[in-house]
């Protein structure tokens, strides 16, 4: 599906690298969700450089909605990272990743319903909190979103009320002052009992309990980890997968085991790996991902 430039609304510019102002954006996609039922599917993309949020036709690639998310006359300036939909199709929560926001759109209606700051810092140079990554819970009452820039993660009303921030959960190690967890990545278990968030920075899985964040222990400050699960290297994206023979939580890791020591025989996966990488020791070539299934009865 081709997704063409973006043209920007009145008075949105785009410098280009000779120092022209451009009308129109690359798309440059960084989050997709499927809307509708099976053969008749739509999809939801946030163009990250177009500060937009486009709903197109999966079977003609006509674009049926363009949802401007820009916040000044220079884009990009907001980035759209990150999707969350109902599971009706009729609302979707989009995170703002260099604007430490997260924008809610009505589908149904085609409208952007309202704005959410979390933990944004009041002057505009300083380093926000980087909103990248977001689940539902079951009840869909509840969406977790991921600060990866401030070591947590807020809860958000989206259910009855108003769209409101509940509080947040800390993510970092015990002891852990300063900054260092970087949340990428969440999942959450059937029964919204436990919030796993992966620490791309310090190769955990924070095991949260949602429902110590009451209202009153919210005005105290973050609700900590139950613990953690060690992880490979770099945990970058996480699945919870329920079953009546055992729930499972899936861990993708960037970097694996890493690359060992210089000079040092690596591993051989097989011979068609052992004839792509022979003796080189270059980086590229050392490094592979990897992924693990936990078992949840085991946590």
């Amino acid at each position: 599906i081709h997704l063409p430039v973006a043209p920007l609304p009145p008075g949105r510019k785009t410098r280009l690298p000779d120092g022209i102002d451009n009308g129109e954006s690359v798309p440059y996609p960084a989050a997709i969700a499927v809307i509708g039922e099976s053969g008749h599917e739509k999809l939801l993309v946030a163009e990250n450089l177009s500060d937009d949020v486009v709903l197109l036709d999966t079977a003609t690639g006509a674009i049926e909605k363009r949802f401007d998310l820009s916040e000044s006359d220079a884009v990009p300036s907001t980035y759209p990272i990150a999707l969350a939909v109902t599971s009706d199709g009729q609302r979707a929560i989009v995170a703002l990743w260099n604007a430490s926001e997260i924008v809610e759109i009505s589908l149904s209606h085609g409208l952007v319903m309202g704005r959410l700051a979390l933990l944004k810092p009041l002057d505009s140079m300083s380093p926000g909190t980087h909103p990248c990554a977001m689940v539902l819970s079951p009840d869909e009452r509840t969406l977790y979103v991921a600060l990866a820039n401030r070591d947590a993660v807020a809860a958000v009303n989206v259910g009855a009320g108003p769209f409101a921030v509940k509080g947040y959960f800390d993510t970092r190690l015990p002891d852990q002052s300063y900054f260092g967890a970087e949340p990428v990545a969440l999942a959450v278990n059937a029964d919204d009992s436990r919030l796993y968030v992966a620490n791309m920075a310090s190769d955990a899985i924070a095991v949260i309990d949602p429902g110590k964040l009451t209202p009153k222990f919210a005005k105290k400050g973050m609700v900590e980890p139950d613990g953690f699960i060690p992880t490979e290297w770099m945990p970058m994206s996480m699945v919870f997968a329920a079953s009546p023979s055992g729930s499972k939580l899936y861990v993708a890791t960037a970097k694996g085991k890493g690359a060992g020591p210089n000079n040092f025989p690596q591993r051989i996966v097989d011979s068609q790996t052992a004839a792509r990488t022979g003796s080189s020791t270059y980086i590229g070539t050392l490094l592979y991902g990897s992924l693990a299934a936990i078992d949840e009865a085991e946590i």
